[in-house]
Parts: C-alpha cells; sequence; structure tokens
C-alpha cells in the first residue's frame, strides 16, 4: 500500500466514522424522545403538508400537496433556506433534481407521462450538460454532451437500427460520425472549414471502402473491394466524374463498351465525357 492509498484509507475511515456518529446520535435522540413520552405514535396521519424546521425555527424540509392538488413535492433545504433536494410528482410525470449551494440544478432525473425516463447532469452555469435518455417517441436511447454555449458536441445514439456516434464542432457542424447497422458500419471524418472529408466503410452487400471528398464535397479518390473481394482505386476529376481505375472493374454502358471484367492488374482511363481513352491489358 503506498502513501496515497494509506491517506485515502485513514480519510474514509474518519469520514464513515463520522457518519456513523452522526446517525447514532440521531437514532438515540429518537428512541430517548420516545422512551420519555414525548411523541404520539398515531397509526394514520391524514394531512396535506408537514413542515420540518431546525432548532432556530429555519425550515428545512417541506412536504406535501401543492394548491390544486396537482403536484405532490418534498423539498429539502439547506441551513441558508436553499432548496438542495426537489423530488414529486405531477401530470403524469415524477422527478428529482438536485442543485448546489446556488439553487442551481446540476441533476435531474425524470419519467414523463409515456414512460420515457432520462438522466441530465449539469455544470456549474447550468448550461453545459450531459443528458441521458430512452425514448418511445424516437424508439432507442442516447447520450448528448452539451457545451457552455448550448451546442452539442457529442451524441450517442442507440435503436434497433443500430448505432451512431455524431461528434460536433463548436459551430454544430459535424466532425466524425460513425454509423453501425445490420449491414455493416462507416467512419467519416469532416473538415469543418474546407468540407473535405474521408470515409471509411464496411458492408456486407456492397464491400469495404475509402473515399476522400474535396471542398465541394466532390468524391475524388477511393479504395474499393467489392462483396467478391475484388479490389480497385479509383480517381476522379473536380467535377466528380471516373477519369482513371486500377484493379478489377465491371465496364458497361455505351460510355465504355460492353459489359466486361477486368482483372486486379488493369488499368483503364477516362476522358471528360466518361469515355475510354486507354485501357491495359
Amino acid at each position: 500500500m503506498n502513501r496515497k492509498q494509506y491517506l485515502l484509507l485513514v480519510a474514509l475511515t474518519v469520514l464513515a466514522g463520522l457518519i456513523g456518529g452522526a446517525v447514532s446520535n440521531w437514532v438515540f435522540m429518537a428512541r430517548s424522545a420516545v422512551a420519555e413520552g414525548v411523541p404520539t405514535a398515531e397509526e394514520v396521519v391524514l394531512a396535506k403538508r408537514f413542515i420540518l424546521a431546525d432548532e432556530k425555527g429555519n425550515i428545512r424540509s417541506i412536504w406535501g400537496v401543492t394548491p390544486g392538488d396537482d403536484e405532490v413535492a418534498l423539498m429539502f433545504l439547506d441551513k441558508d433556506g436553499k432548496v438542495r433536494v426537489n423530488m414529486g410528482t405531477r401530470s403524469g410525470s415524477a422527478g428529482l433534481i438536485v442543485g448546489d449551494k446556488n439553487e442551481k440544478s446540476r441533476a435531474i432525473m425524470s419519467v414523463n407521462p409515456n414512460g420515457d425516463p432520462m438522466l441530465t447532469l449539469s455544470g456549474k452555469n447550468g448550461v453545459e450538460k450531459i443528458d441521458l435518455f430512452q425514448s418511445t417517441i424516437f424508439p432507442g436511447m442516447g447520450l448528448i454532451f452539451t457545451d457552455k454555449n448550448e451546442k452539442q458536441r457529442v451524441s450517442i445514439r442507440v435503436n434497433s437500427s443500430g448505432t451512431s456516434i455524431l461528434s460536433l464542432d463548436k459551430s454544430g457542424k459535424q466532425l466524425a460520425n460513425i454509423l453501425v447497422d445490420s449491414d455493416g458500419a462507416s467512419l467519416v471524418l469532416s473538415d469543418t472549414n474546407t468540407h473535405e472529408a474521408i470515409a471509411l466503410a464496411q458492408s456486407r452487400s456492397l464491400g469495404i471502402g475509402l473515399a476522400l471528398s474535396d471542398k465541394n464535397r466532390k468524391l475524388r479518390a477511393g479504395i474499393l473491394m467489392d462483396s467478391d473481394g475484388v479490389p480497385n482505386v479509383i480517381l476522379n476529376d473536380e467535377h466528380g466524374t471516373l477519369r482513371a481505375v486500377l484493379g478489377g472493374f465491371k465496364t458497361e454502358g455505351t460510355a465504355i463498351g460492353k459489359i466486361r471484367t477486368r482483372t486486379e492488374s488493369s488499368l483503364i482511363l477516362f476522358d471528360k465525357d466518361g469515355k475510354v481513352m486507354w485501357s491495359a491489358p
């Protein structure tokens, strides 16, 4: 055991002793009061509100039904009169809110009338957030990270179709996107300033590919291997028109010629209109 572990153990031991001592004193005081016959035990107490105060008369907890009988709430206040914990039910929803000493909500757990649960953790400024939720309207689960400017920065979603992970920059533009579904998986990395992107994808039905796009979002280069295991490299011009293919390739249509399978060692060059200029073998 190193020094840090030893100090941590000592701290935990002291903390446990303090908590245990406080609870023991509380229980002892309650038992003493009962023994002295101060309180009277009732089987049923009917009331709309209970208020708990400390020795100085400061309200420390409120439990009751709000006017109109719409909400049942239980609140806990600190010694400065700040609401730190608030839980209750209202209009078919149920929730628990935990606040800091400035009464800013730092943790919220709720269930809406549809039965959808949600957990929100907030930073000191109350804007930076982490939201964990499950939805029946849009079936699935999600995890969202929001920055201090109220912009989503990371979004993770899971449903019956698959899983997606989205990373955004401070302006909300996509930086990276990972998608996994029943057919395969893909990864897209983007430059939010130039719009250039690189994409890596795997598909059971189509094969595996790596694609590079330019600032105009035109596909310029790609490395592919189809579902039959035939590889090729393609190059496109600035208009996205195919100009060269190295490797296995099927040509079809009048611009290229009859349907023909090229071998992995073949090379085909096309003009700007998509017609074959040269090929070998």
